[in-house]
Protein backbone atom coordinates (compact mmCIF):
# COMPACT_ATOMS: atom_id res chain seq x y z
CA UNK A 1 0.00 0.00 0.00
CA UNK A 2 1.18 3.40 -0.58
CA UNK A 3 0.39 6.83 0.45
CA UNK A 4 -1.48 6.54 3.82
CA UNK A 5 -0.88 5.23 6.77
CA UNK A 6 -3.13 7.46 8.55
CA UNK A 7 -6.82 7.72 7.90
CA UNK A 8 -8.70 5.96 5.59
CA UNK A 9 -5.26 3.84 4.64
CA UNK A 10 -4.58 3.07 8.08
CA UNK A 11 -8.04 1.36 8.64
CA UNK A 12 -7.50 -0.50 5.20
CA UNK A 13 -4.21 -1.44 6.37
CA UNK A 14 -5.75 -3.03 9.69
CA UNK A 15 -8.37 -4.37 8.15
CA UNK A 16 -6.34 -6.34 5.34
CA UNK A 17 -3.59 -7.33 8.64
CA UNK A 18 -6.46 -8.68 10.70
CA UNK A 19 -7.37 -11.26 7.70
CA UNK A 20 -4.48 -12.71 7.28
CA UNK A 21 -2.31 -10.38 4.87
CA UNK A 22 0.92 -9.62 5.40
CA UNK A 23 1.26 -5.69 4.74
CA UNK A 24 3.99 -3.49 3.72
CA UNK A 25 3.01 0.57 3.72
CA UNK A 26 4.71 3.81 2.47
CA UNK A 27 4.10 7.18 4.19
CA UNK A 28 5.92 10.48 4.39
CA UNK A 29 4.22 10.81 7.82
CA UNK A 30 6.55 9.16 10.43
CA UNK A 31 3.98 9.72 12.95
CA UNK A 32 1.58 8.21 11.50
CA UNK A 33 3.92 4.63 10.56
CA UNK A 34 5.07 4.91 14.22
CA UNK A 35 1.20 4.53 15.23
CA UNK A 36 0.10 2.07 12.56
CA UNK A 37 3.59 -0.09 13.52
CA UNK A 38 1.79 0.00 17.43
CA UNK A 39 -1.27 -1.16 16.42
CA UNK A 40 0.28 -4.24 13.76
CA UNK A 41 2.34 -5.07 16.48
CA UNK A 42 -1.02 -5.65 18.55
CA UNK A 43 -2.55 -7.78 15.71
CA UNK A 44 0.89 -9.88 15.49
CA UNK A 45 0.98 -9.21 11.42
CA UNK A 46 4.46 -9.17 9.44
CA UNK A 47 4.56 -5.80 7.44
CA UNK A 48 7.07 -3.54 6.08
CA UNK A 49 6.78 0.18 7.33
CA UNK A 50 8.36 2.70 4.87
CA UNK A 51 9.06 6.34 5.56
CA UNK A 52 9.59 7.33 2.05
CA UNK A 53 8.01 9.94 -0.38
CA UNK A 54 5.81 8.58 -3.07
CA UNK A 55 5.79 11.71 -4.71
CA UNK A 56 9.36 10.86 -5.55
CA UNK A 57 10.33 7.77 -8.35
CA UNK A 58 13.55 6.81 -6.35
CA UNK A 59 11.28 6.78 -3.19
CA UNK A 60 8.45 4.00 -5.01
CA UNK A 61 11.22 2.00 -6.23
CA UNK A 62 13.09 1.93 -2.53
CA UNK A 63 9.42 0.98 -1.09
CA UNK A 64 8.81 -1.59 -3.39
CA UNK A 65 12.60 -2.78 -3.06
CA UNK A 66 11.69 -3.70 0.98
CA UNK A 67 8.84 -5.24 0.09
CA UNK A 68 10.49 -8.01 -2.23
CA UNK A 69 13.16 -7.79 0.32
CA UNK A 70 10.55 -9.19 3.10
CA UNK A 71 7.98 -11.22 0.85
CA UNK A 72 8.40 -13.71 -1.72
CA UNK A 73 5.22 -12.30 -3.33
CA UNK A 74 3.05 -9.43 -4.01
CA UNK A 75 -0.85 -9.97 -4.84
CA UNK A 76 -2.77 -6.88 -3.58
CA UNK A 77 -1.92 -3.13 -4.19
CA UNK A 78 -3.88 0.09 -2.53
CA UNK A 79 -2.73 3.07 -3.60
CA UNK A 80 -4.47 5.67 -0.91
CA UNK A 81 -3.21 8.99 -2.45
CA UNK A 82 -4.70 12.23 -1.58
CA UNK A 83 -4.21 15.56 -0.69
CA UNK A 84 -5.94 19.26 -2.06
CA UNK A 85 -6.75 22.98 -0.55
CA UNK A 86 -9.74 24.96 -1.38
CA UNK A 87 -9.72 27.54 -3.76
CA UNK A 88 -11.35 29.10 -6.89
CA UNK A 89 -9.53 27.63 -9.84
CA UNK A 90 -8.85 31.11 -10.89
CA UNK A 91 -7.32 31.84 -7.33
CA UNK A 92 -4.73 28.90 -8.17
CA UNK A 93 -1.47 28.90 -9.73
CA UNK A 94 1.07 26.64 -11.51
CA UNK A 95 2.63 25.49 -8.91
CA UNK A 96 -0.48 24.95 -7.35
CA UNK A 97 -1.16 22.73 -9.82
CA UNK A 98 1.81 21.05 -10.18
CA UNK A 99 1.66 20.14 -6.48
CA UNK A 100 -1.95 18.83 -6.81
CA UNK A 101 -0.98 16.69 -9.72
CA UNK A 102 1.64 14.99 -8.44
CA UNK A 103 0.20 14.58 -4.90
CA UNK A 104 -3.31 12.88 -6.54
CA UNK A 105 -1.72 11.49 -10.03
CA UNK A 106 1.71 10.72 -11.23
CA UNK A 107 2.89 9.26 -7.94
CA UNK A 108 0.11 6.79 -8.61
CA UNK A 109 1.69 6.01 -12.31
CA UNK A 110 5.21 5.38 -10.71
CA UNK A 111 2.96 3.58 -7.56
CA UNK A 112 1.24 0.84 -10.09
CA UNK A 113 4.17 1.38 -13.04
CA UNK A 114 7.04 -0.30 -10.61
CA UNK A 115 5.16 -2.91 -8.87
CA UNK A 116 3.38 -4.54 -12.21
CA UNK A 117 6.18 -7.20 -12.86
CA UNK A 118 5.90 -8.49 -9.03
CA UNK A 119 2.34 -9.17 -9.39
CA UNK A 120 2.97 -10.88 -13.28
CA UNK A 121 5.34 -12.70 -11.30
CA UNK A 122 2.89 -13.58 -8.85
CA UNK A 123 0.43 -15.31 -11.18
CA UNK A 124 -2.18 -11.72 -10.86
CA UNK A 125 -2.91 -10.01 -8.41
CA UNK A 126 -5.38 -7.36 -7.57
CA UNK A 127 -4.77 -3.30 -7.89
CA UNK A 128 -7.24 -1.21 -6.17
CA UNK A 129 -7.17 2.90 -6.27
CA UNK A 130 -8.70 4.91 -3.41
CA UNK A 131 -10.20 7.69 -5.89
CA UNK A 132 -13.55 9.82 -4.61
CA UNK A 133 -16.99 10.74 -5.28
CA UNK A 134 -15.59 14.21 -7.03
CA UNK A 135 -13.91 11.94 -9.78
CA UNK A 136 -17.69 11.32 -11.25
CA UNK A 137 -19.21 15.23 -10.31
CA UNK A 138 -18.34 18.70 -10.79
CA UNK A 139 -16.33 19.98 -7.30
CA UNK A 140 -15.91 23.36 -7.09
CA UNK A 141 -12.81 24.72 -4.96
CA UNK A 142 -10.79 21.75 -5.85
CA UNK A 143 -10.61 21.60 -9.47
CA UNK A 144 -7.51 20.00 -9.86
CA UNK A 145 -7.96 17.46 -7.27
CA UNK A 146 -11.12 16.32 -9.09
CA UNK A 147 -10.03 15.80 -12.52
CA UNK A 148 -7.21 14.03 -11.27
CA UNK A 149 -9.24 11.72 -9.32
CA UNK A 150 -11.39 11.77 -12.85
CA UNK A 151 -7.76 10.90 -14.55
CA UNK A 152 -7.17 7.89 -12.10
CA UNK A 153 -10.58 6.49 -12.49
CA UNK A 154 -10.15 6.68 -16.64
CA UNK A 155 -6.07 5.35 -15.77
CA UNK A 156 -7.74 2.23 -14.01
CA UNK A 157 -10.13 1.12 -16.32
CA UNK A 158 -7.67 1.15 -18.92
CA UNK A 159 -5.16 -0.85 -16.64
CA UNK A 160 -7.88 -3.35 -16.23
CA UNK A 161 -7.99 -3.88 -20.11
CA UNK A 162 -4.17 -3.91 -20.57
CA UNK A 163 -3.55 -6.40 -17.43
CA UNK A 164 -6.71 -8.68 -17.47
CA UNK A 165 -4.48 -11.15 -19.38
CA UNK A 166 -2.18 -11.10 -16.99
CA UNK A 167 -4.49 -11.97 -14.09
CA UNK A 168 -4.42 -8.78 -12.94
CA UNK A 169 -7.71 -6.79 -12.22
CA UNK A 170 -8.02 -3.30 -11.89
CA UNK A 171 -10.72 -1.34 -9.51
CA UNK A 172 -11.20 1.87 -7.81
CA UNK A 173 -12.99 2.50 -4.54
CA UNK A 174 -14.57 6.02 -4.70
CA UNK A 175 -15.56 7.38 -0.98
CA UNK A 176 -17.44 10.77 0.74
CA UNK A 177 -17.85 11.86 2.38
CA UNK A 178 -15.07 10.34 4.92
CA UNK A 179 -13.99 13.00 7.53
CA UNK A 180 -10.04 12.44 8.04
CA UNK A 181 -7.62 14.64 9.73
CA UNK A 182 -5.88 16.28 6.66
CA UNK A 183 -9.64 16.92 5.15
CA UNK A 184 -10.73 18.50 8.77
CA UNK A 185 -7.36 20.76 8.31
CA UNK A 186 -7.54 21.56 4.93
CA UNK A 187 -11.61 22.73 5.36
CA UNK A 188 -12.87 19.97 3.72
CA UNK A 189 -14.89 19.20 6.63
CA UNK A 190 -16.22 21.06 9.68
CA UNK A 191 -14.11 21.24 12.98
CA UNK A 192 -16.80 19.93 14.89
CA UNK A 193 -18.45 16.92 13.14
CA UNK A 194 -20.79 16.39 15.88
CA UNK A 195 -22.64 19.99 15.94
CA UNK A 196 -26.31 20.21 15.60
CA UNK A 197 -25.67 22.18 12.50
CA UNK A 198 -23.29 19.01 10.49
CA UNK A 199 -25.74 16.46 11.83
CA UNK A 200 -29.19 18.02 10.46
CA UNK A 201 -27.21 18.91 7.45
CA UNK A 202 -25.99 14.97 6.81
CA UNK A 203 -29.91 14.26 7.83
CA UNK A 204 -30.90 16.25 4.66
CA UNK A 205 -28.11 15.62 2.03
CA UNK A 206 -27.13 12.33 2.67
CA UNK A 207 -29.57 9.35 1.91
CA UNK A 208 -28.36 7.18 4.89
CA UNK A 209 -28.35 9.93 7.35
CA UNK A 210 -24.31 10.08 8.18
CA UNK A 211 -20.94 11.00 6.87
CA UNK A 212 -19.22 7.56 6.73
CA UNK A 213 -16.64 6.17 8.96
CA UNK A 214 -13.30 4.71 7.31
CA UNK A 215 -13.93 0.99 8.46
CA UNK A 216 -17.13 0.86 5.29
CA UNK A 217 -14.02 1.63 2.89
CA UNK A 218 -11.58 -0.98 4.37
CA UNK A 219 -14.64 -2.96 3.92
CA UNK A 220 -14.81 -2.14 -0.04
CA UNK A 221 -11.35 -2.44 -0.13
CA UNK A 222 -11.09 -5.53 1.29
CA UNK A 223 -13.75 -6.98 -1.32
CA UNK A 224 -12.43 -6.02 -4.19
CA UNK A 225 -8.88 -7.27 -3.26
CA UNK A 226 -10.19 -10.65 -2.15
CA UNK A 227 -11.82 -13.40 -4.10
CA UNK A 228 -14.84 -12.42 -3.48
CA UNK A 229 -14.34 -10.58 -6.71
CA UNK A 230 -12.61 -12.68 -9.06
CA UNK A 231 -14.36 -11.25 -11.43
CA UNK A 232 -14.74 -7.88 -10.97
CA UNK A 233 -12.27 -5.44 -12.77
CA UNK A 234 -12.67 -2.34 -14.62
CA UNK A 235 -15.07 -0.67 -12.02
CA UNK A 236 -15.66 1.49 -9.39
CA UNK A 237 -17.14 0.62 -6.39
CA UNK A 238 -18.90 4.50 -4.80
CA UNK A 239 -19.04 4.17 -1.09
CA UNK A 240 -20.88 7.55 -0.31
CA UNK A 241 -23.99 6.71 1.91
CA UNK A 242 -25.83 7.69 -1.53
CA UNK A 243 -25.17 11.38 -2.21
CA UNK A 244 -23.82 10.88 -5.41
CA UNK A 245 -27.40 8.18 -6.51
CA UNK A 246 -29.44 11.41 -4.88
CA UNK A 247 -27.72 13.96 -7.31
CA UNK A 248 -28.94 17.06 -5.67
CA UNK A 249 -31.89 15.44 -4.03
CA UNK A 250 -32.78 16.41 -0.30
CA UNK A 251 -34.04 13.60 2.59
CA UNK A 252 -37.06 14.69 4.42
CA UNK A 253 -39.13 13.09 6.53
CA UNK A 254 -42.37 12.62 3.79
CA UNK A 255 -39.42 11.92 1.08
CA UNK A 256 -37.38 13.46 -1.53
CA UNK A 257 -37.29 17.10 -2.58
CA UNK A 258 -34.68 18.99 -5.16
CA UNK A 259 -35.44 22.01 -2.24
CA UNK A 260 -33.56 22.40 0.23
CA UNK A 261 -35.91 22.08 3.42
CA UNK A 262 -36.33 25.83 4.96
CA UNK A 263 -34.71 25.17 8.61
CA UNK A 264 -32.10 23.86 7.58
CA UNK A 265 -30.94 26.36 4.71
CA UNK A 266 -31.67 29.07 7.65
CA UNK A 267 -29.67 26.89 10.13
CA UNK A 268 -26.66 26.72 7.44
CA UNK A 269 -27.11 30.48 6.57
CA UNK A 270 -27.05 31.51 10.25
CA UNK A 271 -23.80 28.92 10.48
CA UNK A 272 -21.96 30.55 7.69
CA UNK A 273 -22.66 34.09 8.93
CA UNK A 274 -21.13 33.22 12.13
CA UNK A 275 -17.51 32.20 10.45
CA UNK A 276 -17.61 35.80 9.00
Amino acid sequence: MNGDAGGLGRAITELLADTGARVAVCDIDQDALTDLRRALDELRSPSVLVHRDVRKPEDVRLFFGAVTGRFERLDILVTVPGGTFTAAFTDTTRRGWDTLIALNFTQILDSIHVPIPLLRAGGGGSIVNVTSSEAHRAAPGVAVYAAMKAAIENLSRTLALELARDGIRVNCVAPDPFPTPNGIRVGAFPQDLESEDVQTSNEVTIPLGRMGRATEVAGAVLFLASTLATYVTGTTLIVDGGVLAAGGWYRRLDGYSTRLPSDVATALALTAKSRE
